[in-house]
C-alpha cells in the first residue's frame, strides 16, 4: 500500500492538480499535509506532540501562506484542482505515517525499493503511450524526466525513508516545511528570481515554525512552567 499511496495516487493527483492551479497555491495545499501528518501519527501513531510542535507547524504553515501570497498575489483558488491536490496531501500523509510503521519490520533501503517498484507497475495501465512519448520528445525534456526521476524522486524517498527511521512522523515531516524556502533560494541563485518583501517574511517566519517544532523538548517544559504559573494564579 506504501507504494500506492506514496507513488502511485500521490503523483498522479499531484501532476493533474498543479495543471488546474498556480504552483504557489499548490505548494501551500501539499505543505498542509505536514499537519494531516501529525494528525494521523497523533491517533493512529499514538505519537505523543508537544503544543509547541503543533503551534511551531501552524506557525510554519502561515509562513508559507505569506510565501504563497508573496509570490502569486493570492493563497487558493478554489477549483477542481484544490481538491485533488488535497488528496495528494492526504495520499503523502498516509504513505508516511505507512511507512513509519513497516519500518520496524524492513530497512529503509527495502521498504523504498519495494514501494517504488509497486507505485511504477500500478501506474502503467495509464502509461500506454509512454514509448511513444519517449520517441518524440526532445532530449532536454528528457533529461528533465530523467532528473527528476533520479534526484527529486528516488534520492529524496531514499532520504525520506532513512529520517523517518530516526525520527518520528510529526517531528519529520516538520522539516518539510523548509522546502518552498529552498525552492525560493534555488530560484534565485539559478533563476535570478527575486523574491518579493513577503514571500521573504514568510520565509522567516516558516523557519522560526520549524525551530519551534525542532526545539519541542526545551519549549515543552516553558509550557509546562507557564502552566503552573496559571494555575497558581
Amino acid at each position: 500500500m506504501t507504494g500506492i499511496f506514496g507513488f502511485t495516487l500521490y503523483n498522479i493527483s499531484l501532476n493533474y492538480g498543479e495543471q488546474l492551479v498556480t504552483a504557489a497555491s499548490s505548494c501551500f495545499i501539499v505543505n498542509g499535509g505536514n499537519l494531516i501528518t501529525a494528525l494521523l501519527a497523533a491517533f493512529i501513531l499514538k505519537e505523543k506532540i508537544s503544543i509547541a510542535t503543533w503551534l511551531g507547524m501552524g506557525i510554519s504553515l502561515l509562513g508559507i501562506g505569506f510565501i504563497t501570497w508573496g509570490e502569486s498575489g493570492s493563497l487558493i483558488v478554489l477549483n477542481n484542482g484544490t481538491f485533488i491536490l488535497f488528496l495528494a496531501a492526504f495520499s503523502q500523509s498516509i504513505y508516511f505515517i505507512l511507512q513509519k510503521s513497516l519500518l520496524l519490520q524492513y530497512s529503509s533501503f527495502d521498504l523504498i525499493c519495494y514501494s517504488i517498484w509497486i507505485g511504477t507497475i500500478a501506474l502503467l495501465p495509464i502509461s500506454s503511450d509512454l514509448i511513444f512519448i519517449i520517441k518524440t520528445s526532445s532530449i532536454q525534456s528528457t533529461l528533465s524526466v530523467i532528473y527528476l526521476g533520479i534526484f527529486p524522486a528516488v534520492a529524496a524517498y531514499f532520504c525520506w525513508s532513512y529520517v523517518l527511521s530516526k525520527l518520528d512522523a510529526s517531528s519529520a515531516s516538520a522539516y518539510l516545511f523548509l522546502v518552498p524556502i529552498v525552492t525560493l533560494l534555488m530560484g534565485y541563485l539559478w533563476m535570478n528570481e527575486i523574491p518579493s518583501a513577503i514571500a521573504v517574511a514568510g520565509g522567516m517566519i516558516t523557519v522560526s515554525g520549524v525551530l519551534l517544532a525542532k526545539y519541542e523538548k526545551k519549549s515543552g517544559k516553558c509550557w509546562l512552567i507557564l502552566k503552573k504559573r496559571i494555575q497558581r494564579m
